[in-house]
């Protein structure tokens, strides 16, 4: 990583970890936390991350980095796993820890980068989150994802119906 930053450009394989990979056998809705809506590139950034690769998230403004890191950190901190954000801008780090906090998960950020970020309120922070304790892992959650679960099967099973073929040669959908 280090030489890559170095050269300018990455110096390493990458392997394509997720090639190939169908999501909806590969993860069931109670693998990853997923609070903020995904579109199919951003799950891949989102499962890269949860088996722990390196990659580089980039792209122009709009594109939903800052709601794919948003979901990066909710699933590391779903999966008992401690995160570093850094960002060259500010505002990026604002707009991720404004979105943690609509979804409930201000507590476990932790500001060092601001004027703010004086001992007393760090510690003060630190303390709010520890309070908090081990969050336990909900029922209810747990009873709608094993729903959710079956409501896919259910949907991937008629559509490989649609699309085998017939007796005479062509699928439903063909």
């Amino acid at each position: 990583v280090v030489k890559s930053l170095m050269d300018g450009k990455i110096s390493w394989e990458v392997e394509d970890v997720l090639k190939d990979v169908d999501f909806d056998k590969a993860y069931k809705p109670s693998d990853l936390a997923l609070p903020v809506d995904v579109d199919s590139s951003q799950l891949s950034a989102v499962c890269l991350a949860d088996k722990q690769q390196s990659f580089i998230l980039h792209g122009p403004p709009g594109t939903g980095k800052s709601q794919t890191i948003t979901n990066m950190i909710a699933n590391a901190l779903y999966h008992n796993k401690s995160v570093l954000f850094i960002a060259e801008k500010s505002a990026a780090l604002n707009v991720v820890q404004k979105r943690l906090e609509k979804i409930g998960l201000g507590p476990f950020c932790l500001e060092l980068h601001s004027d703010k970020a004086r001992k007393r309120d760090v510690l003060s922070q630190l303390d709010q989150t520890m309070e908090l304790g081990q969050l336990q892992y909900p029922q209810e959650f747990a009873n709608k994802a094993d729903e959710l679960y079956a409501l896919r099967c259910k949907l991937d099973s008629l559509m490989e119906a649609i699309h085998y073929p017939t007796s005479f040669g062509k699928s439903l959908y063909e």
